[in-house]
């Protein structure tokens, strides 16, 4: 056995080795964020991708809108839930709950309405009451809040209603070009 200076693995000196594994450990840290900031990305991208297809219906106010669109898939939560995973540490607990997610919300006519989506896309005029979780289940009053004579007039108002958004929302998206 020899007596010389001890090396590490390529015949390099303890602060070679040590700065060669500072190197290797920032460059795997940068590689992490890179790949996490591009996920990020995807994610987003899909999500807007989700959101624009949902508001192509609801540029059309002329058009009866049957069902309201699914804005955010359940895919989309798991994947989120899948990530949100990752970062956990092994000690720790999870305190998303239900109640965490979006707070629901209902038209008076029960037709869907852009309230919630981002600026200048369709603006609503449209009031607003909240869902109580009887209502969500299927356990509500059966109390109608329709009113009879309704039906006649309803189309009518629903399409000048309808094109004052529309009209609305093209003026808020010329002043936003303006800007």
């Amino acid at each position: 056995m020899g007596g010389g200076p001890r090396t590490y693995p390529g015949g390099v000196s303890k602060w070679q080795w040590k700065r060669m594994q500072a190197k290797k450990a920032k460059k795997a840290k940068q590689l992490l964020k890179a790949r996490l900031s591009r996920e990020r990305h995807i994610y987003e991208m899909r999500k807007r991708a989700e959101l624009r297809a949902a508001v192509s219906d609801l540029e059309r106010p002329w058009e009866p809108v049957q069902q309201a669109p699914a804005l955010f898939s359940v895919r989309a939560d798991e994947q989120v839930k899948v990530l949100a995973d990752r970062f956990q540490r092994p000690g720790g607990f999870d305190l998303w709950s239900e109640k965490d997610g979006p707070q629901l919300f209902e038209t008076p006519d029960e037709l869907p309405s852009a309230r919630f989506f981002p600026k200048g896309v369709v603006h609503s005029i449209r009031p607003y009451r909240r869902i109580d979780a009887d209502e969500l289940l299927g356990k509500g009053s059966g109390v109608s809040d329709h009113r009879d004579g309704e039906d006649s007039s309803s189309a009518a108002r629903f399409l000048s209603e309808g094109l004052a958004v529309w009209l609305m929302s093209l003026m808020i998206r010329s002043v936003l070009q303006l800007c």
